[in-house]
């Protein structure tokens, strides 16, 4: 029987994929990410998508393959994930008062008949003013070191972001809307 294979061991892709109801195993790419800064973050993103959700199709030729990356990108600079406590509080004051794209490029392959999917989806964070106290709180629950921006929108919410434009899945590095209108129209599989 053929299978939905996310190419992310991300506990967050999980769970979204979990609250859609659709069975998936889960085998953790290992393509090698690099940047490109040529290219812009939605070309960047589908690109790296496409290459883990290619490794893992060699694995499972038969079956389903979606794979996804995301990047913050704020003034034309992307935000990764920080390396310490001084890069998260960095990073955060320099998201204060801004908005920032988060860009997810996702890839769905069908290993049976070959066909593949990929796009970009962008959603547009606003950020309050984030003071010194509201920074140290959140740092101390000690949740930021895994999450490009420093931060995970299920951690901060209403306190540090003002609005959200687009999929708020998207800000946690899956564009479920998007995802589930490629998997029900382009490949036509119920859900």
């Amino acid at each position: 029987m053929r299978q939905i294979v996310l190419a992310s061991s991300s506990p967050r892709r999980q769970e979204l994929i979990k609250k859609l109801n659709i069975p998936f195993i889960v085998d953790s790419s290992n393509f090698k990410e690099y940047f490109d800064f040529d290219k812009t973050p939605e070309e960047l993103t589908v690109e790296l998508s496409l290459g883990k959700a290619e490794e893992v199709a060699k694995r499972h030729p038969q079956d389903i393959i979606l794979a996804a990356d995301t990047f913050v990108v704020l003034n034309g600079r992307y935000i990764g994930k920080p390396k310490d406590r001084k890069d998260a509080e960095e990073m955060l004051f320099f998201q204060s008062e801004k908005m920032q794209k988060v860009v997810t490029g996702f890839t769905i392959i069908d290993g049976k008949n070959g066909k593949v999917v990929s796009k970009p989806v962008v959603t547009n964070v606003y950020f309050k003013k984030l003071t010194k106290s509201m920074i140290k709180n959140y740092l101390d629950k000690n949740t930021y070191l895994d999450k490009a921006g420093a931060y995970g929108i299920q951690d901060i919410g209403e306190k540090f972001i003002s609005k959200i434009e687009g999929d708020y899945d998207n800000v946690m590095g899956f564009p479920t809307q998007e995802i589930i209108t490629v998997i029900t129209k382009e490949f036509q599989l119920e859900i």
